[in-house]
C-alpha cells in the first residue's frame, strides 16, 4: 500500500557532524579514503576529478557527487577548485561520526575499517543509486550556493535553530537528489 511505501521514510532524519569548505590549488591530491557515512561533494568552481574504486567522475562548477559508505575515493584538482563537503547519515545514527569523530579512514594509514560503525543504507525500493552524480543547472547552482551559505553560517543555539539547520540539510539533499 501507499502507506507502507511512505512508512519507510519516517525513519529518515539526516544528520551531519562533519563538513568542510575550501579552495584547493591545481595539482592537489586528496589521500584515498574509505567512508563510514555518505559524503556530498559539490564543486562550486574549478575543475577536478573524483576517483572511486569503480569509476572516475570529471567535475566542474555545478558538479555534485554523493559517495556512499564503503566506497574508497579521492579527489584530484586539475584547476583551482572550490569544494563543499558534507558528511551525513540518512538516519542520524552513524556510529563512526559519534565514536571516531571522523567518518572515514585513510587507506595509506594503519587503520582498520570497522564494519559495525558504518551508516545504514537506504532501502533499494527508494530507487536512489550511489554514487550519485549530477551536473546542476544554473538555477540549481544559485539555489545550492544559497543553501550552502546558510548551512555554513547558521549556528544552532536553541531548539528552533537545530530545526532550521536540519531543514537546510534536508533542502540541500532534496536539491541534490532531484532531477
Amino acid at each position: 500500500s501507499i502507506d507502507q511505501y511512505f512508512d519507510q521514510f519516517d525513519a529518515i532524519h539526516p544528520d551531519s557532524r562533519l563538513r568542510w569548505h575550501g579552495i584547493w590549488p591545481g595539482g592537489q591530491i586528496e589521500s584515498n579514503r574509505l567512508l563510514y557515512d555518505y559524503e556530498l561533494v559539490y564543486f562550486s568552481a574549478g575543475r577536478g576529478r573524483v576517483i572511486t574504486e569503480t569509476a572516475t567522475y570529471p567535475c566542474q562548477a555545478g558538479t555534485l557527487i554523493i559517495i556512499p559508505p564503503r566506497l574508497a575515493h579521492c579527489t584530484i584538482v586539475d584547476f583551482v577548485a572550490e569544494r563543499w563537503c558534507i558528511h551525513f547519515d540518512f538516519y542520524g545514527q552513524c556510529r563512526a561520526q559519534q565514536i571516531l569523530g571522523q567518518p572515514y579512514i585513510y587507506l595509506d594509514g594503519n587503520q582498520t575499517y570497522d564494519e559495525q560503525l558504518t551508516a545504514a543504507g537506504l532501502p533499494p525500493e527508494i530507487g536512489v543509486r550511489f554514487p550519485l552524480v549530477r551536473q546542476l543547472a544554473t538555477a540549481e547552482m544559485t539555489q545550492m550556493a544559497e543553501l550552502l551559505r546558510l548551512y555554513w553560517v547558521h549556528h544552532a543555539g536553541d531548539f528552533a535553530g537545530v530545526l532550521f539547520r536540519r531543514s537546510l540539510l534536508l533542502r540541500i539533499l532534496s536539491l541534490a537528489l532531484g532531477d
